[in-house]
């Protein structure tokens, strides 16, 4: 058994199916409004994903067990439609964000997708937000305020 070394590399691993299945009905309600065109298919009328990939995990911390991510995910989409001479097959690149909540107790457990949407930068805020180790920022100009706290907790 080899021992996945992101958060990432683990999700897709372990979440690719769940995650293939949202998207693929995402993209199947939503494929006349999405971008999906290519240079061979200007206008598709058939869209279906056809594979994916977490290109990166963004982590939310909350008062209890549970923790909210988000991915950004990348997708190969096979589209078809019709192009000047014939009906015409290609694969569009599409970007993707899924969003997850989970319970971390001996594991990850409970997870559950949130929401699918059409990806977008999202502001970071480190006033709730995990690295991808799980752990809050702190920042240099935050050390004292953290400090204090774990002197008042001792």
């Amino acid at each position: 058994m080899s021992k996945t070394r992101t958060f990432a590399a683990y999700l897709e691993d372990e979440y690719y199916d769940l995650m293939f299945n949202r998207l693929n009905s995402y993209i199947y309600q939503n494929r006349s409004r999405l971008n999906l065109h290519t240079s061979l298919v200007a206008d598709p009328n058939y869209a279906k994903l056809d594979d994916l990939h977490v290109m990166g995990v963004t982590f939310k911390e909350t008062e209890d067990d549970r923790i909210l991510f988000r991915a950004a995910i990348q997708a190969d989409i096979i589209v078809k439609g019709w192009s000047r001479r014939d009906y015409e097959e290609d694969v569009a690149s599409a970007w993707f964000s899924i969003s997850f909540t989970g319970i971390l107790r001996c594991g990850l457990n409970m997870v559950t997708i949130t929401s699918v949407g059409e990806y977008s930068k999202e502001c970071f805020n480190k006033e709730d937000a995990l690295s991808q180790y799980l752990i809050p920022y702190v920042y240099s100009s935050d050390l004292d305020i953290h400090a204090e706290k774990f002197l008042r907790i001792r």
